[in-house]
């Protein structure tokens, strides 16, 4: 794991998820991209306590927001509907919120 501190775009609406008494946020982050071949990547975030409810209450779709946190690349097996038997890895990038500040100021 690494700590990171990145600038991004709120894709998706914040999920407000409840665990064995806590909380857990996760919502979709679009950060840009210099090299050639993609414009953005696309990172799931996860913040987990009194952070997840905080983004959940203040952020919405379209925010710009600035994240403070662990990221990891996680390795996900995908099965092919029109091939049976056939699998293909695919590398999801997931960050573990542990700051989170607004991007713009109101």
């Amino acid at each position: 794991m690494n700590i990171c501190i990145i600038t991004a775009k709120v894709i998706t609406a914040p999920k407000l998820l409840r665990f064995k008494s806590t909380a857990l946020s996760q919502m979709i982050l679009c950060v840009p991209n210099d090299k050639k071949g993609l414009l953005h990547y696309k990172i799931k975030a996860i913040a987990k306590g009194q952070l997840a409810k905080d983004i959940f209450e203040i952020y919405r779709k379209n925010n710009f927001i600035i994240v403070e946190g662990f990221i990891y690349l996680k390795k996900i097996e995908k099965r092919h509907i029109n091939e049976m038997n056939k699998f293909r890895n695919q590398k999801s990038i997931i960050i573990k919120i542990t700051k989170i500040h607004p991007a713009s100021l109101i």
